[in-house]
């Protein structure tokens, strides 16, 4: 019976192969975001979020194109309360529906600021200034019809809340005081000017801050908490630097968030209900 030699060079290819496959190497954060773009999750979320109807109910005389306006503002909030909940492919498939459907700009650039919130979140920090470059044209830049609350309080609330990841507080310290204006929300405000302080290098003033913030009955009692751990933890550690961002913890965004349902602004509250209906339909 005749038997096959197999090549010597043969077992030196596999092998050589075998051990190419072996030395991928980690993979790149772009590498990353791109694998969470094609997941059967995202593609999924996707098409169900680009035909539901995403509208809030309107009195007589509002126009198509601000009832269009205001839809592309509701997904830029509905992606952001994705990202500040680590849902990833959520986050980035309703930014990636704004980038298509949006012709203005300043709109594309806060999808844009809600896929860095979230590459900062997954730890890709290079490819979160990337796309946070993007997002900072938007900084200085209102929305077109800067009397529709909505917008304004969706756009101050992204980029406040990117400009505390890029920890560009004097920014972020601008973006909460506007917020505070649409949406009579003030304790963000606060907050963000006390680690404003502290990164500056004054930290007793800003902790001095913190403390009256801690104690205001105004302020939700989760914030209070919070806050007056992370001071009572600083405080059992005497001597050490303060990092300006303990006190912005995740959970911190996620509150905010669940307080526009008790804003005084009807608009917003209103839309803050509705994002909640919406959600639960898209995970349904």
């Amino acid at each position: 019976m005749k038997t096959t030699r197999i090549a010597p060079h043969f077992f030196i290819t596999v092998s050589f192969f075998l051990f190419l496959l072996g030395c991928g190497g980690k993979k790149t954060e772009r590498e990353l975001y791109e694998e969470v773009r094609s997941s059967f999750k995202y593609k999924t979320y996707k098409a169900v979020s680009e035909k539901l109807p995403i509208a809030l109910v309107y009195a007589k005389g509002v126009t198509d194109e601000q009832k269009q306006q205001d839809e592309i503002y509701m997904r830029i909030l509905l992606g952001y309360s994705w990202a500040i909940t680590k849902k990833d492919a959520f986050a980035f498939a309703e930014a990636d529906i704004v980038i298509e459907k949006s012709k203005n700009p300043g709109e594309k650039f806060l999808a844009h600021s809600i896929n860095s919130i979230m590459m900062y979140e997954n730890g890709w920090q290079d490819l979160a200034k990337e796309e946070s470059a993007m997002a900072n044209g938007a900084v200085n830049k209102n929305p077109d019809n800067d009397t529709i609350k909505l917008q304004m309080a969706v756009f101050h609330l992204t980029m406040g809340t990117l400009s505390i990841k890029d920890k560009n507080y004097k920014a972020a310290r601008f973006h909460f005081a506007g917020f505070g204006q649409v949406t009579d929300i003030h304790w963000p405000y606060q907050i963000v000017d006390a680690m404003a302080d502290i990164d500056a290098g004054d930290v007793q003033t800003g902790l001095k801050k913190i403390k009256i913030i801690s104690q205001d009955p105004a302020v939700p009692p989760e914030i209070r908490l919070i806050l007056a751990n992370a001071i009572a933890e600083i405080e059992k550690n005497t001597g050490g630097d303060v990092d300006s961002s303990l006190f912005w913890p995740k959970a911190i965004s996620g509150i905010l968030l669940d307080q526009l349902k008790k804003s005084s602004v009807k608009e917003i509250k209103d839309a803050a209900e509705s994002l909640d209906k919406l959600k639960e339909k898209l995970t349904m």
